[in-house]
């Protein structure tokens, strides 16, 4: 036990527990003992087993957090760690428990978390949050459950799980990720096998925030680590909501995408600053997959919001376009174009209301086959259930066979392949063929989405906040939907060392900050259920504040500008963060590299750049005679809108496929200037435009004649 205090060096266990004495490292009151690293990681508990860290606050000044291999039985719970060096790894190890913890590298570079090689990992209850790259990776792995974390990178992209199986992705929000500085993009990586991908709330995420694009990994070789294409497959995506992102709320391509399920999932308003497309299925994927029992909906009914094999169609043209096979199967089979009907969407509120076209409109996951009485159930799909997978203290699923109420519990899974599969159950159920098998339902049928409405699931509970993007200070109140259901005891996790038993209490933070609230309940039918319900405190934006600004400091790279401005893609130049020549202050030396594309420099996505807000782009730069550098601003991808327009630039500049409009003429006489950009010329040339994607340097420097340029103080500002 730990009193309150700071205490330095490491826990590195020297002998193991065992499951009934395990090593236990505890604060005696909640974040109140305070870890301070020097070098190495603050937990290294190598080789051990039965060992438990609890509750201590983590600043590892940029050292490591944990680095575990060869492990058993870890347990880290309810930990905050912040400001660490190397990525946190727990490796070749198994019964791996992260419960309830708040992890922010504060890093606008690199991963926070690996899981690597291990099995039977529980991951459930912790905030990710701000690091440049990955929060969280899932590498070569099975038998995991990711389940009611907050993941919510404003910084990069919030997660990549690849070249892993049996994975239960579930009851998670997915937020906050931006097309940064140092990620290639926002997009979470899907890439898995015989997995589930279920309950998941999908928003507020600043460009696309789902990705399942199948490749062949860097270094792969026929007897390496990495021996095949990374590849979405035998997994079911089923009862997600994903609104309001920017961007394709999932983007399935690759040939190795097969024999997967997307079922059930409302994508409502995604892609709204583009050409509102919800789900883009590629070209080149598996004609095996199946998406079905689905609602699409844009900004208005019947638009064309599918990206079917890179032609933009309606959820009726996709589905006349795949043929129905033996008169029942299909690739695109019994989706809608409707209003989801949310109670309130601008809260997060995803629970759907009594008129709701989500109603009853869901398809079963799997069908009963034949006939008969037992505590063994054949179904058509026994990879849309979990069993527990493995991991100690889990259970199965709860289901439901023929009625919503009729239910039993999943005490273990055969799949079989071609026979049926096999659901062995808690108790006895009567069925016919063909009667319908989901997890329990009320009405007449499942709702679509990720929330039943009424609900009969013995343990499923909704938090819910309000006001959901508070000001700092403003009390927020939260409550719980418990669908009926008896509260026998509840714990909030504020995430800021306090706790409520309350069934409704009320919670202010002091400063702006992202939070994962977290409850766990316990009902009177003797179940217990977790969610959790992320509330982003902000501060007001200041009248005449800018959009972006960057001084390129390094006071400022954490605040202002390191996760913004993408440099290091092979596509831009080569970069350096340089003094000025005066020796006040710093800048950025953009310059052509040898192995890189070249093609444009200093990239920066902000996300819904409203160009009638945000109209002014400027900057000061120093160019040498004969540098093609041209300012180009990209719109977000929508047909017949125009790729991006470049506004001004040096007299050997380069426009490539970019419409030319003007703008300032950039003087390249190797001394410091200052540009001022109005985007508003744009609509000279393209009416009506409203929103910006991305503003970058256009060089397009092919051959090497030494090419580079510096420039500083850049803003996206108002008038």
């Amino acid at each position: 036990m730990f009193l309150p205090g700071e205490y330095p060096g490491n826990i590195a266990p020297e002998t193991s527990g065992d499951a009934e004495a395990p090593v236990v490292y505890r604060s005696a009151e909640p974040l109140a003992a305070v870890l301070t690293v020097g070098s190495g990681s603050a937990i290294a508990p190598n080789g051990r087993g039965y060992i438990s860290v609890e509750g201590f606050r983590i600043n590892a000044g940029g050292a490591g957090w944990v680095s575990a291999s060869n492990c058993h039985h870890l347990t880290i719970q309810g930990c905050v760690m912040r400001n660490a060096g190397p990525t946190a790894t727990v490796a070749n190890s198994e019964q791996v428990r992260l419960i309830d913890n708040v992890f922010s590298k504060d890093r606008v570079n690199g991963n926070m978390w690996n899981i690597l090689e291990c099995s039977y990992v529980l991951i459930e209850g912790n905030s990710f949050e701000r690091v440049g790259h990955s929060p969280i990776q899932i590498t070569t792995s099975r038998n995991i459950i990711v389940r009611g974390n907050c993941f919510q990178n404003p910084w990069g992209r919030n997660y990549e799980f690849w070249a892993s199986g049996r994975l239960l992705v579930e009851g998670n929000i997915i937020t906050r990720a931006r097309d940064s500085g140092y990620s290639a993009d926002s997009r979470a990586k899907n890439l898995y096998i015989d997995s589930i991908f279920r309950f998941n709330r999908v928003f507020g995420n600043l460009h696309t925030p789902l990705n399942s694009g199948s490749y062949m990994p860097m270094g792969a070789a026929p007897t390496k680590y990495f021996r095949e294409p990374f590849r979405l497959m035998n997994s079911r995506i089923y009862h997600n909501t994903l609104v309001g992102n920017l961007g394709h709320a999932w983007e399935l391509n690759g040939l190795a995408i097969s024999s997967n399920e997307l079922a059930n999932n409302a994508f409502v308003r995604n892609d709204w600053t583009g050409g509102n497309v919800q789900l883009t299925y590629g070209s080149d994927v598996s004609r095996d997959n199946r998406v079905r029992g689905n609602l699409f909906r844009g900004t208005e009914p019947n638009q064309p919001v599918i990206d079917f094999r890179r032609e933009i169609v309606t959820v009726a043209d996709a589905e006349k376009k795949t043929p129905l096979l033996q008169g029942f199967w299909s690739e695109f089979q019994d989706n809608i174009d409707a209003e989801p009907g949310f109670i309130n969407a601008e809260a997060n509120d995803f629970r759907i209301s009594a008129d709701s076209a989500c109603m009853d409109a869901a398809v079963p996951l799997a069908l009963a086959i034949g006939a008969g009485s037992s505590r063994e159930l054949p179904v058509t799909d026994g990879r849309a259930f979990s069993d527990g997978l493995g991991i100690e203290s889990e259970k199965g699923d709860w289901i439901a066979v023929g009625a919503g109420d009729n239910l039993a519990r999943i005490e273990r899974i055969e799949l079989r392949y071609y026979l049926p599969a096999l659901l062995h159950l808690d108790r006895e159920v009567t069925w016919t063929d063909g009667m319908p098998v989901s997890l329990p339902w009320s009405g007449e049928g499942p709702d679509i989405g990720a929330f039943e409405h009424g609900g009969m699931h013995p343990s499923r509970v909704v938090a819910l906040a309000d006001p959901p993007y508070p000001v700092p200070g403003q009390p927020v109140r939260f409550s719980l939907d418990t669908f009926g259901k008896t509260l026998a005891s509840v714990r909030w996790d504020f995430r800021d060392g306090t706790f409520s038993d309350e069934p409704s209490p009320e919670h202010a933070w002091d400063e702006a900050a992202d939070h994962g609230v977290i409850v766990r309940c316990e009902f009177d039918n003797g179940e217990r259920g977790m969610d959790v319900v992320f509330v982003g405190v902000e501060e007001p934006r200041a009248p005449g504040a800018p959009l972006v600004q960057a001084d390129f400091e390094p006071q400022t790279q954490a605040s202002h500008w390191g996760y913004q401005f993408k440099f290091y893609r092979s596509w831009l130049t080569g970069y350096e963060h340089v003094k000025r020549e005066t020796g006040e202050g710093m800048c950025m030396r953009l310059f052509r590299e040898a192995g890189k594309d070249n093609r444009a420099a200093g990239a920066v996505a902000p996300g819904a750049w409203v160009i009638d807000e945000f109209p002014i782009v400027r900057f000061s730069y120093r160019i040498p005679p004969g540098v093609a550098v041209a300012p180009c601003v990209e719109s977000f991808a929508a047909p017949s809108v125009p790729r991006g327009w470049v506004l001004g630039g040096t007299d050997a500049r380069s426009t490539e496929n970019y419409i030319a409009v003007e703008g300032p003429r950039l003087i390249d006489d190797d001394q410091w200037h200052e540009a001022t950009i109005d985007l508003r010329a744009i609509r000279d040339v393209t009416p009506g435009t409203r929103y910006l994607y991305r503003f970058m340097f256009l060089c397009n420097w092919k051959e090497d004649k030494g090419q580079q340029f510096r420039f500083d103080d850049f803003e996206i500002a108002v008038e």
